[in-house]
């Protein structure tokens, strides 16, 4: 019997081992396939697509119009840029290492026509009001007129920039640990509660074994362990039941009188009904059913295998 309970403990550990890695897999792969970088990323369109990979070809950069700083050092840069069809938003890091030259910088007007585009990679962003209106203030100063607003200023540039200094797939090595650590903490925790059960059962079989009848139950156990009830763990005999819940049960079927099911536990409601077993010296015991949706079925089965027992045996059940 010992034996037979530390196999079931046993495989509930392989299977919560199994179950936490596969979920950590899972849930990595989650995160980390929606934003794995395309072989060939499309187009980069100013008015559609957020935070997904593009490509665009840009001649030269205006600005920057903005500049973003944490802790005073310079993080982004936003710029416009000129493609060969339109005006967009792009931002480079730190520094402008795209290759693409910046007006007033790296060219004049002079060199204008010679330039050949550049292809520049990044993460569609979405520009927001903040950006829109320095864009707008830095639009209007360009051209010399004040046409543009931060409400009206998507017309010509569109609602999203290319962000070049994107993070890329940067994130799969956080995702491969977060998750896995996170289930880990998880698994490990459901690991000590069941080796706690475990030992708990093992101190219950002591316990018998200190009262001399633990002999006799293993015998009697071993001789039907093959009808064990994975469902409500439970192993009936045609002397006793055998709960093998964290409280581990040795009930005599000759002392059982009634058998039903229950939702009230010490006085209060219970959400999940319960298969109640009151015996003639008063006790009164509870074996909760494994699946909630076939509760009802499982006690109904398990008044069916009682009601066999007791016509065998003349058992007195109210069941």
């Amino acid at each position: 019997m010992r034996n037979f309970i530390l196999e079931l403990r046993r495989k509930k550990l392989i299977l919560l081992l199994v179950t936490g890695f596969i979920i950590a897999v899972l849930l990595s792969a989650a995160f980390i396939l929606p934003t794995k970088e395309p072989a060939s990323p499309e187009t980069f369109n100013p008015r559609m697509s957020a935070n997904e990979v593009r490509t665009t070809d840009v001649y030269y950069l205006l600005g920057p119009f903005a500049v973003s700083e944490e802790d005073n050092v310079v993080r982004e840069n936003l710029y416009i840029a000129i493609t060969e069809d339109e005006l967009i938003v792009i931002s480079t890091g730190r520094i402008n290492d795209t290759g693409i030259p910046i007006y007033g910088e790296d060219i004049s007007e002079e060199d204008i026509d010679d330039l050949s585009p550049v292809k520049v990679k990044g993460s569609s962003e979405y520009m927001g009001d903040d950006i829109n209106a320095l864009l707008a203030d830095f639009y209007n100063e360009l051209i010399g007129e004040n046409v543009a607003d931060t409400y009206n200023v998507d017309k010509v540039f569109g609602s999203y920039y290319l962000d070049t200094d994107y993070s890329g797939t940067n994130n799969t090595l956080i995702m491969w640990i977060f998750w896995p650590l996170v289930v880990g903490i998880i698994v490990i925790t459901l690991i000590i509660v069941e080796l706690r059960n475990s030992k708990k059962l093992i101190n219950d079989l002591k316990v018998y074994e200190e009262s001399g009848k633990l002999a006799e139950y293993e015998e009697d156990f071993l001789s039907a362990k093959g009808d064990y009830n994975k469902k409500l763990k439970v192993l009936l005999t045609k002397k006793y039941l055998y709960s093998l819940k964290t409280n581990f049960l040795i009930i005599p079927l000759d002392d059982i009188i009634n058998v039903y099911g229950s939702c009230m536990i010490n006085n209060e409601i219970n959400k999940q009904e319960f298969i109640a077993i009151e015996t003639k010296s008063g006790s009164r015991y509870f074996i909760l059913p494994k699946l909630r949706e076939s509760n009802h079925q499982g006690i109904d089965a398990f008044r069916d295998q009682l009601k066999e027992i007791a016509k065998e045996n003349s058992y007195d059940y109210r069941i």
